[in-house]
């Protein structure tokens, strides 16, 4: 947002997948294609300690000519200003919602979507995991790992028929809400296999796959798959929330076979 004078003028959208360093290197690359103010509003740290933090003000300071600090305000009329952006955001993020709803003609606003993903390294240690995300934010004390117990070996196909029927067989028997939308990464036959297991619940939920390569939409119903504006809100959501569910899924695989070689290495 561009602020003169305490008076917000203007803003300008962004949508990041906020990883280690990126919110550092997305403020490079802001400042270096626009004009760099003396203070720099921010709602968190983007710095791990007050070394790094020097550092990137003294970046700032060199591009402008003219000393920069780096504030992340407590109070006052500082801190309102960056609500105010805070809540500009989630008004764009609400947006995204609508946006989702109307491409793929949904029967309510997907307030609540999970996705699931597959991480198999190898033969062994196959696991998934799946992400909520409710309002479009990260709703972490919902998210679940899974322990693949039905399937032997790499079959992505079943292991996803697998894990979607445990979750939501679980929201039946706890009489738990379920979501407005279910993503699986993936193309026809992660989302088949997902159909599959949702129509033995008998259970009628808008299911989508995402595939990596070209960021195709498949809807279990349609010959051909969906393909959108990979820089639209929409899709930049549908994006963070499957590129959140493979990280999720990666470290619980990687945690597995850590933990099996130090297993195997005590009885050694």
């Amino acid at each position: 947002m561009d602020i003169r004078k305490g008076v917000l003028l203007g803003k300008n959208q962004f949508t990041i997948d906020l990883q280690p360093q990126v919110e550092q290197e997305f403020l490079k690359a802001f400042y270096t294609a626009n004009i760099i103010p003396r203070e720099i509003l921010l709602n968190k740290p983007c710095w791990t300690d007050l070394q790094e933090k020097t550092v990137l003000e003294e970046f700032f300071s060199a591009k402008r000519g003219a000393p920069v600090s780096l504030t992340v305000p407590r109070g006052g009329d500082k801190l309102a200003l960056v609500k105010l952006a805070e809540k500009n955001i989630e008004s764009n993020v609400d947006a995204a919602l609508v946006d989702l709803q109307t491409a793929l003609n949904l029967p309510a606003i997907p307030r609540i979507i999970e996705c699931f993903d597959v991480s198999n390294l190898g033969q062994e240690h196959v696991v998934s995991g799946m992400v909520r995300f409710t309002d479009a934010k990260p709703d972490k004390k919902n998210y679940r790992k899974f322990r693949i117990k039905t399937v032997t070996g790499q079959d992505d196909f079943a292991s996803i028929n697998e894990v979607v029927t445990r979750r939501y067989k679980r929201l039946i028997e706890e009489k738990a809400p379920m979501p407005d939308l279910i993503v699986v990464d993936g193309g026809w036959g992660q989302v088949g296999a997902a159909k599959t297991a949702l129509q033995s619940l008998g259970l009628q939920i808008p299911l989508i796959s995402l595939a990596k390569e070209k960021e195709d939409i498949y809807l279990p119903n349609e010959p051909a798959p969906r393909r959108f504006d990979k820089n639209s809100q929409m899709m930049l959501l549908l994006r963070q929330i499957r590129d959140a569910t493979h990280k999720f899924a990666l470290n619980y695989n990687r945690k597995r076979r850590q933990m099996s070689m130090r297993n195997k290495f005590k009885r050694t």
